[in-house]
């Protein structure tokens, strides 16, 4: 439903809103009756609510198999984006990023050329669904660095006594510090190969987290335009909430007031009031939460105090 609320939400009857409706109701019929069998008296609720066209659901046919809307190759993808999305959310939250927050890049780093296909073929549906503004695809992904696991079998025989500085001096650092020569007791130490394995690490604004296909990294890095955004769509939120609160319908349209308790924040706010205006259906914002009327609230938004105030400004359809 995410990835088709704003086709469910365009103005008029547009070829891509009727397509979606059509698409929801035909799953909508089909499920009711295959759930009737099984959920008879919650199948013919919903067949009721929905449709009721006929006396009653169980007088409906069983559905047939539609061939020609069978598409293999979409749905390996699809399984794929899952996995994908499952990964990079959870990169996201080591990563103290939460989804409403947008990110510059999310890059996918797999062999896997049916996985590396996916991805391509649906990376707007991805990019959406993950909330980035690009999504790269690598075989190898060149921006781990490298860090030293010393190795005491061999250190320990070549330097005796002090083997522990040096393994403490090693232990860490980058490769290119090793290469160049570790400082220890302020004298440059050589280490042969066998002394020193790596492992490789995101640099410290880029989190990875595998799959059943590769590795997604995340790029966490805040620009001040996806800082703006993230605040923006967190006071989205909010006044989400507060309509929730209202019970008002999806189609009413609202009044808001907002203030915001930090000048930097409440001027990243104030360049997203198209897009607050679009996501909540505001018709007009007025400088005071109490002016709005029907509903006025304190929130926390990252730290930032923020008053917002709700109103009805049109009739709710029904």
């Amino acid at each position: 439903m995410k990835a088709t609320r704003e086709r469910m939400w365009d103005d008029g009857d547009s070829a891509s809103k009727l397509g979606a409706y059509a698409t929801l109701a035909t799953v909508q019929n089909e499920i009711i009756r295959l759930l009737a069998p099984f959920t008879p008296y919650m199948a013919e609720q919903m067949y009721q609510i929905l449709d009721g066209s006929e006396t009653t659901v169980h007088a409906l046919e069983w559905p047939d198999v539609d061939d020609e809307l069978h598409n293999p190759e979409l749905e390996r993808d699809m399984t794929v984006l899952r996995d994908v999305e499952e990964a990079a959310a959870n990169a996201r939250q080591r990563g103290g990023r939460k989804l409403r927050w947008p990110v510059s890049r999310i890059v996918v780093e797999t062999d896997d050329e049916a996985v590396a296909s996916a991805v391509e073929n649906l990376s707007d549906l991805l990019g959406e669904r993950v909330n980035a503004r690009d999504i790269e695809v690598t075989a190898e992904f060149e921006e781990l660095e490298a860090f030293a696991d010393p190795q005491m079998g061999e250190i320990g025989p070549a330097f005796g006594a002090d083997a522990q500085k040096v393994m403490n001096a090693v232990d860490g650092a980058s490769r290119a510090e090793v290469e160049a020569g570790i400082a220890v007791d302020g004298e440059t130490v050589e280490l042969d190969e066998s002394m020193v394995e790596y492992h490789s690490e995101p640099p410290e604004h880029i989190t990875g987290t595998e799959f059943d296909g590769g590795t997604v990294y995340v790029d966490t890095e805040l620009t001040e335009e996806l800082e703006s955004e993230g605040y923006a769509r967190d006071v989205i939120r909010r006044i989400q909430e507060m309509r929730k609160q209202l019970d008002l319908d999806v189609e009413a349209e609202i009044r808001v007031g907002l203030t915001v308790d930090d000048e930097r924040i409440e001027e990243f706010v104030d360049q997203h009031r198209d897009l607050i205006s679009e996501e909540v259906r505001a018709a007009e914002f007025v400088d005071d939460p109490a002016d709005a009327g029907d509903r006025v609230e304190d929130w926390e938004v990252e730290g930032v105090d923020v008053t917002i105030g709700v109103a009805v400004v049109a009739e709710q359809t029904v």
